[in-house]
């Protein structure tokens, strides 16, 4: 955090260098959000090439490769909810010594029917004011603890359940995508003609040695369509990243993508930008829609 005018803005450290000059010219750090990194050398790479490539100051670019939440100084974690416990003191304490205080002494009662933590959402079910578990925690009856809900499951992928036989010229297609490394395919043919199938089938073999696929897609309407057919392929590791997410789960999902939490991200064009932990394959799907081009701003194209 930077203070200018009076305000507290948000910057980027984006490397070091000795200064020549007087250092009085320069604003001080205020406060440093984040112990660790929020972009790796690559996309710091990444982001200087496309503010050269499009001529778009840098500033502006970094600003794509960061979910809404994190501009504003947010802490980068997932959705986080207080939850409660017994204290020794607490499980062991004579509940007639808080005859008066009935409302703390009925929630001392509930924890210990309960036998394990509550959440806020459970405490307030119960009943359970927030006073009544702060003057508990007072009393050194209850722990309070903070813990990140994490979004994604573990369970099982499933494998791939496919009428479709490939035939030769898809077969064809996935060996040369699975056996050729690093290099760029179109996959061209009519609707209906089982392109997704072949990159369906990729995407597996990518993911099954703990690679992550991106997925690009050319609207935002096809978003829920799109990763309900993932799941069926990979699971509940698969997740979608676009404009029309709330700025949570927005943060959630660049989370996810970061810490290699998902298989595969299913966005739109400024899907690119997302820190992807092991990234092993891009899909754009219909590359020749003009919507993976941006035509205001910062007007870069997805597909280069």
């Amino acid at each position: 955090m930077v203070n200018f005018k009076k305000r507290s803005l948000v910057g980027i450290v984006w490397g070091s260098r000795l200064l020549e000059e007087n250092a009085s010219n320069y604003k001080r750090i205020e406060e440093i959000l984040d112990n660790k990194p929020l972009i790796s050398k690559d996309l710091q790479e990444l982001a200087d090439w496309a503010s050269r490539y499009y001529h778009y100051p840098l500033g502006e670019v970094i600003s794509y490769f960061l979910s809404p939440s994190l501009r504003k100084g947010n802490r980068p974690t997932f959705f986080e909810t207080n939850f409660w416990t017994l204290s020794n003191k607490g499980e062991f304490i004579d509940i007639q010594s808080l005859n008066r205080a009935p409302r703390q002494q009925a929630a001392l009662l509930i924890f210990r029917d309960s036998g394990k933590e509550l959440s806020n959402r459970s405490a307030l079910a119960h009943g359970i004011s927030a006073q009544t578990l702060n003057s508990l925690i007072t009393k050194g009856l209850l722990i309070k603890t903070t813990k990140e809900q994490i979004p994604i499951t573990n369970k099982k992928t499933p494998e791939i359940q496919s009428d479709n036989v490939l035939t030769k010229e898809q077969q064809k297609a996935l060996q040369d995508i699975n056996t050729r490394k690093n290099e760029v395919f179109l996959l061209n043919g009519i609707t209906g003609s089982g392109k997704t199938e072949v990159y369906l089938q990729a995407i597996k073999k990518i993911t099954s040695s703990g690679k992550q696929a991106l997925v690009l897609i050319p609207e935002i309407g096809l978003a829920p369509q799109a990763e309900a057919r993932f799941k069926k392929y990979f699971g509940d590791k698969v997740i979608s990243f676009h404009s029309a997410k709330n700025e949570r789960e927005r943060l959630d999902a660049w989370l996810s993508a970061k810490k290699g939490m998902v298989d595969v991200v299913i966005g739109t064009r400024s899907s690119i930008f997302l820190p992807m932990k092991n990234l092993g394959m891009i899909v754009v799907d219909e590359e020749h829609d003009q919507s993976f081009k941006q035509f205001d701003r910062f007007r870069y194209s997805a597909r280069d």
